[in-house]
């Protein structure tokens, strides 16, 4: 998931943020890439998000439901777009 946001957030308020608002299937949140336009009013930071399972295989209906419900609380508590 990739956040748009103000260059002076930084990346562990984020990482906070998903860690704030985890879920038991979310295994790791990871930043995987980071870009900045020529403008420099923003910046677009990618994160990977891994979801796992102890006893069994996750289906894309459950992943998707969590997937969701945990990028729009942070995107909300950061005040940032998606």
């Amino acid at each position: 998931v990739t956040l748009n946001c103000p260059p002076e957030m930084s990346v562990d308020k984020m990482l906070e943020a998903f860690a704030g608002n985890s879920h038991k299937l979310l295994a790791d949140v990871v930043m995987s890439d980071l870009y900045i336009p020529e403008d420099k009013a923003t910046r677009n930071v990618t994160f990977r998000l891994t979801y796992r399972h102890a006893d069994k295989t996750l289906k894309d209906a459950e992943v998707d439901k969590v997937h969701n419900k945990i990028i729009k609380a942070v995107a909300n508590e950061l005040g940032v777009d998606v």
